[in-house]
């Protein structure tokens, strides 16, 4: 379930990776951390 929701975020992610640098830095903290500490860490 989580690897699933991942896959979706990471799609989200990419779309917003191209408008700024950060969203790249989120998208790969995905992949090692969870979701929930990357959405935190993008509030930041």
């Amino acid at each position: 379930m989580i690897f699933v929701k991942i896959g979706k975020l990471l799609s989200f992610f990419n779309s917003y990776a191209s408008l700024t640098n950060n969203s790249y830095l989120c998208v790969v903290f995905i992949d090692r951390h969870i979701l929930m500490k990357v959405f935190c860490f993008y509030s930041c």
